[in-house]
């Protein structure tokens, strides 16, 4: 892009870059060029003697996405044991038990359910309520709500739980 104007204002474009803005009515595919005219450059609004010149190339390449949303359950994991002679009653609830997803449809066709950050049962003794951050490197591209969910972790002494052996107590369950 070849611009002129005042040597401050040229220096304050390196931190305040001109956009390029363009509206979109209507896509005919996902991949599409399109020329620039000059009047699509917009200047930072501090910029008011500087003007574009000249933009080179004059075309740019546009990549569409066709974006979509779905709620899905999410999923709890674990890792420690709880203490000795403690289990955790199932099935383990959530609230809420769904998070809303957004982003490429082709992406999101993929995610059947929204992973959480492991749940750390080492420490707890009790039934608990433990806030959980949603797993958000599993989620690449995607943006989500809520972005943290509860979970609900309701500890029993394992003598409680019929049929539940002995050597299994502590253990995390098989999700």
């Amino acid at each position: 892009m070849t611009v002129q104007g005042p040597r401050g204002e040229l220096v304050d474009l390196s931190g305040d870059p001109p956009r390029i803005v363009l509206q979109v009515e209507r896509v005919n595919d996902t991949i599409e060029s399109q020329v620039v005219p000059l009047q699509w450059v917009q200047l930072p609004a501090s910029m008011r003697e500087t003007r574009v010149l000249d933009l080179r190339p004059d075309t740019i390449r546009l990549h569409y996405q066709r974006l979509d949303s779905r709620t899905l359950p999410v999923q709890v994991r674990t890792r420690g044991d709880l203490p000795d002679g403690l289990a955790l009653s199932l099935p383990i609830n959530t609230n809420p038990a769904a998070v809303e997803l957004r982003g490429d449809a082709s992406v999101l066709a993929s995610v059947d359910s929204v992973p959480l950050l492991p749940v750390d049962l080492s420490g707890i003794r009790s039934t608990t309520n433990v806030p959980t951050a949603v797993d958000s490197s599993a989620l690449d591209g995607l943006s989500f709500s809520p972005r943290e969910v509860n979970v609900v972790l309701r500890v029993v002494p394992t003598d409680s739980q019929p049929g539940l052996r002995p050597d299994s107590a502590g253990r995390r369950p098989p999700f």
